[in-house]
Formats: structure tokens, sequence, C-alpha cells
């Protein structure tokens, strides 16, 4: 099975005259390990749609495009493969230069209707913009997740989450909460205050183009 769809052929066998094994040399010349049928291009395929879709779209947009029939749970291991093999490689190229980090953790659906907590970490070279996947867990806890974190930085920026804040404070010299939080947690003391309507948004108007302006000069 490919991306092109499933094409079928006629193999012939062929026996080693070295070590008397059997083979068959266009599935060794194509990349395909013994009993696999379906080529690494597809399984990337499916778990990069699968990161942008849900399983029951993407499979209807792989099976448009190659004509090949996947089931949910097939792209659900390709995913799980990927994913692993991604992960692997991330960790052997240790962690790049980052002075600045972000920090986020998010819920997301998981099989049968079960919610998954995903920590994710990222790290920013502000001199040249680059970006890099520092730490990523799911369903573990924030100190878990920091462990993966081999750098430095000299700002955080994240959200009032008191494990996420304690797992990093020594990753970073200074913490930033982000705007979108700052400005959320202004807004909800205002309220609480009584201020007009009018007036609390031309505070949080202000308050936006100040944290703004801030990250800018970090590089955020």
């Amino acid at each position: 099975m490919t991306r092109h769809g499933t094409i079928r052929f006629r193999l012939v066998k062929v026996k080693s005259l070295e070590n008397g094994t059997i083979m068959r040399p266009f599935l060794l010349y194509l990349g395909l390990e013994s009993r696999k049928r379906i080529v690494d291009d597809l399984v990337f395929e499916c778990a990069e749609t699968a990161a942008l879709l849900t399983y029951r779209d993407s499979r209807t947009v792989i099976e448009n495009l190659t004509k090949a029939t996947v089931p949910k749970h097939r792209i659900h291991s390709y995913v799980q493969e990927v994913g692993a093999f991604v992960d692997q490689e991330r960790r052997k190229t240790g962690n790049p230069k980052s002075d600045l980090l972000y920090a986020d953790g998010t819920k997301a659906h998981g099989l049968n209707r079960k919610k998954n907590e995903i920590n994710v970490i990222i790290g920013k070279d502000t001199k040249t913009g680059e970006k890099s996947l520092l730490g990523l867990t799911v369903n573990r806890e924030w100190r878990k997740t920091a462990k993966q974190v081999k750098t430095r930085a000299d700002v955080l920026v994240a959200d009032a989450d008191k494990a996420l804040r304690n797992a990093l404070l020594d990753k970073a010299l200074n913490y930033q909460l982000c705007v979108r939080h700052a400005v959320g947690e202004v807004s909800m003391h205002l309220w609480k205050a009584g201020l007009p309507r009018n007036e609390r948004r031309e505070i949080l108007r202000k308050l936006r183009v100040s944290d703004t302006a801030h990250l800018q000069k970090l590089g955020a």
C-alpha cells in the first residue's frame, strides 16, 4: 500500500547461495521488510495528516488522495510509531541554544473519550529566530517534562500554573506571564472592583500594547 494506492506485484522468490535464506529482491529494492506491505511514505503521510485532523477526517483525506483503505486504528498505530521515532531523534540531538522559553499545557481527546494532558516546552534563539521543541509529555507531571530541558534561558513565558512554574524555576532567570493570561487576570480583578465596562476596556487595551511591546524587546 502506497500514497498512490494499493499496488499489486507478483513477487519472485530467490534463495541465497551463501546462507540459504529466501528473499524477494523487489521488496528489498523498495526497502520493505519481510511481511511489510505498507511503505514508509504512507505511514508518515497518515501521521502528518492525523496531527492536523481527527482520525475520521484523516482517513477520508488519505483514502481520497491515495485510493488506499486505511482504518482509524491503523492511523493511530502510525501516529504512535512516527511519534516515538521523532521523540527518539529529538532526544539524540540535545537542546539547541535557547534564551527564551515558552511552556503551556492543554487537553486533547483520546480514544474512548479519554482526555489526555499534553505538556509542551518550546525554546527560541532570539538572535536567529529559530524555535525548537525542548520538552513534550503526555499524561505526565510538569517536573518530568522539565527534565527534558537541558538549557537555561533568560526568560520563561507561561501562564500562572503553579506546577508549571515550580518545575521550570531553575530553567530560566526570569518569569513573564503571557499576555493573554495577564490581561485575563487583570480583567477579572477590575470587574470585581466594580469598574465601568468602558474604563476596563481602555485599561486592558493599554495593558495589551505594553505587554506586546515588552515581549517584542525580548524577541518573542
